[in-house]
């Protein structure tokens, strides 16, 4: 079996699997230019008839590298245009500064859910991998995320699917050089393969036992948090003692009840408490 058979059929069984995509559905694509998305973009295109799909690419110029950033643009353009993929682009001004990488996310998907509305589409789907989701899972750890970080990013989200996370970089690497495919370089650090099966295994787990986490944490929130006024509650904390294992919980659930985001509340906060 070659690669590029092997990898469109893995393709197709991940997304069967995790009930990624369903026949009819309209997917809008985020390419950045870069070797994954780029992979994605023509794994779509080769499983579109099969899947009735109708794809629209998205591409967002941060403008954050001069020249570079107008020929990456370039590159995305060319592409689409000899795949016979529209594409809409986005060239935007990053005025945060303090951490252009949340930035850029925040903006990107940002656009990404507008055209979702705009045009009617139903998914987006963008190229994060096996190696993605490893960094995703230390970078968590390191921050005290609590099981929820450690679970990693999920195949499939409200909106947003990610169909090459079971593949690993160098598997999308040996494709795309099999099959010819041109992409903008993104440079990116090398990875030990053993560790990142080992943490794509354990982000697994971690789904499972945050789904549990979750769902025990919901009740003891309705038996902990009380209303006594128009904007005024009381944590009624003396009940947090027979499931003190379930404080970064609640207490993640209480502080996004009131700030209106869990994602922002790591273990240092509850230290604090």
């Amino acid at each position: 079996m070659n690669n590029r058979k092997n990898l469109v059929t893995r393709l197709k069984q991940f997304i069967h699997h995790e009930n990624l995509i369903e026949q009819g559905d309209k997917l809008l694509i985020g390419v950045s230019g870069g070797i994954d998305s780029t992979v994605l973009l023509y794994l779509l295109k080769k499983i579109t008839a099969e899947f009735k799909l109708t794809t629209l690419a998205a591409h967002v110029n941060y403008n954050l590298r001069g020249d570079e950033s107008k020929e990456n643009e370039r590159f995305v353009k060319n592409l689409c245009y000899k795949w016979g993929i529209p594409l809409i682009v986005h060239n935007v001004t990053i005025t945060d500064e303090s951490n252009i990488e949340n930035a850029a996310r925040k903006i990107r998907y940002g656009i990404f859910r507008d055209l979702l509305r705009k045009y009617n589409f139903n998914k987006i789907a963008v190229g994060h991998n096996m190696n993605d989701q490893a960094e995703t899972f230390l970078l968590h750890l390191f921050r005290g995320s609590g099981f929820t970080g450690l679970k990693g990013m999920l195949p499939k989200g409200r909106s947003i699917i990610r169909p090459m996370l079971s593949f690993k970089r160098e598997e999308i690497a040996t494709f795309a050089e099999k099959n010819n495919i041109k992409f903008s370089f993104d440079s990116s650090n090398d990875d030990n393969p053993t560790v990142i099966n080992k943490i794509y295994d354990s982000s697994h787990i971690f789904q499972k036992t945050d789904i549990f986490l979750q769902t025990h944490s919901k009740d003891i929130f309705k038996e902990v948090v009380h209303q006594i006024g128009k904007a005024e509650y009381i944590v009624l904390l003396n009940k947090l003692k027979q499931s003190e294992v379930l404080y970064f919980y609640v207490f993640r659930r209480i502080f996004g009840f009131l700030t209106g985001s869990e994602s922002d509340f790591y273990s240092a906060h509850l230290s604090e408490i």
